[in-house]
Formats: structure tokens, sequence, C-alpha cells
């Protein structure tokens, strides 16, 4: 994938969200609102991903679908904060050491 089309499957130039949706820091595992995905909050191997998943009845997810990678990038970046107050600019200018 070369990086226009990377760009394209992230929509980086799309405005970030006015508010992020509170996000309660114990839950492990959390239904991404609009979409059929779950996330699960933590660090761990692919080994352990399977088997967290496998103990709630859910699957770790593959994306052939260009949709549904756009849809939980949209859905994770709704519940996402920014590093610090205009990093979305600072991601925008220097984003793979190039300005764009």
């Amino acid at each position: 994938m070369d990086l226009e089309e990377y760009m394209k499957l992230t929509d980086h130039d799309k405005a970030a969200p006015t508010a992020p949706v509170m996000v309660d820091p114990t839950m492990e595992f959390m239904k991404l609102e609009g979409t059929r995905f779950s996330i699960l909050r933590k660090r761990v191997t692919w080994p352990k991903a399977v088997t967290e998943c496998q103990s709630k009845d859910l699957r770790l997810v593959s994306l052939p679908v260009v949709d549904d990678a756009k849809t939980l990038i949209e859905a994770i970046q709704k519940i996402s904060k920014p590093f610090f107050d205009g990093y979305e600019d600072e991601v925008k200018k220097y984003e793979f050491g190039m300005d764009r």
C-alpha cells in the first residue's frame, strides 16, 4: 500500500471530533458505538488477544474490507484524545517526516 492509499484509508484530513467520548478507564473490553466491533483496551500478545476474545465469545478481527477499516478507525478516533492541543496540526505537518 502506498502513502496515497494509506491516507485515503485513514482519513487524516478529516476534522477531529469536537469532544471525545468519555471512557471508563477500568473497562477492559469496550463496544465501539455505531460498529459491530469491540476493542480490548490493554497491550497483549497475539495469542493472549485470541484468548481474551474467545473468553467473551468474540473473534480477533481481520479487516479485508476497506469500509470496515474506516468504520473502525473512525470509532477509535471518537474515543481518543490528542496528546496535546494542536496535536492534529503537528501530525499533518510532520507525519512521515515530510511537510505536506
